[in-house]
């Protein structure tokens, strides 16, 4: 067998989303060179585009274990984590990467993450600040306010939370998400207006945003417009007709609002799509 010729094909067929033939090739390569890290590597990201995130932790701790310094395992392997809600599982990756790169922003925003997750606000927050001292990039800098802003939202220091958004629309006005949270800031203290405003914005950069649209529903709502609110949610359904989970999305907003019967109607709609639906 030709590792590099073979890798190469193995990682060819993983960009083209050929992913069972991929694993196959890469399970035979690891049986003819197991000490390889960089053939458990391409084997996680396999393994993640398949749906075993457990596999692949596994396999980034066995290329780990055979190159300890290669930061890009650690960073994969903490961000599955994190995505898993594994927060302290995923602490100590995100300590090693500040250990090894002390310069690198990313892994303080990475820690930060962590401690958001964890709800040790003070040390995030920490992180991120140190985070921004570390690139002067536009784009990094902006994801880190939103970061910081995010981690505001979590304990309800709201005018924070959009005073970060505001650096971060700044630095990249077209920043994924950025308006539905300042919005969602917006909307919790009552600034009504200013909050459609940036769901509008958001809507604008993606309208397939449900959640823009279900957050700008519940502004109608407090605004006592009632027929506009469900006007809102009826728009969106009917362009998503078979989606179970907008359906759902829209009993959950019902059963905040108080409306029982409506809510059931659309979680049995909901569930004749989907049977097995949570």
């Amino acid at each position: 067998m030709d590792l590099q010729k073979d890798l190469a094909k193995a990682q060819k067929w993983y960009d083209e989303e050929q992913y069972e033939r991929a694993e196959k090739l890469l399970t035979r390569l690891l049986l003819a060179y197991p000490d390889e890290p960089q053939l458990y590597q391409v084997h996680a990201m396999i393994m993640l585009a398949m749906g075993d995130m457990q596999r692949g932790i596994m396999d980034l701790s066995i290329a780990m274990s055979l190159e300890p310094d290669e930061l890009s395992n650690y960073f994969t392997r903490s961000s599955i984590l994190c995505e898993l809600g594994e927060f302290q599982m995923a602490l100590p990756d995100c300590n090693t990467i500040v250990r090894i790169a002390p310069q690198d922003a990313l892994g303080y925003v990475s820690r930060a993450i962590c401690y958001g997750g964890l709800g040790q606000v003070k040390k995030a927050v920490a992180d991120t600040d140190k985070a921004l001292t570390l690139t002067n990039d536009p784009k990094k800098m902006a994801t880190i306010y939103q970061l910081r802003g995010s981690i505001y939202y979590q304990v309800d220091k709201f005018q924070k939370c959009i005073d970060d958004s505001n650096r971060a629309i700044e630095l990249d006005p077209q920043l994924q998400g950025i308006h539905g949270m300042r919005g969602d800031a917006y909307m919790n203290l009552k600034q009504f207006d200013k909050a459609l405003a940036d769901f509008d914005e958001g809507l604008r950069q993606d309208p397939d945003d449900f959640e823009a649209f279900d957050l700008r529903a519940h502004v109608f709502m407090f605004q006592g417009d009632k027929d506009r609110a469900y006007a809102e949610y009826e728009g969106l359904v009917n362009k998503n007709p078979k989606d179970a989970d907008v359906i759902m999305c829209r009993a959950m907003f019902y059963l905040s609002h108080k409306d029982a019967d409506n809510a059931l109607a659309d979680v049995d709609r909901a569930l004749a799509i989907q049977p097995n639906n949570p």
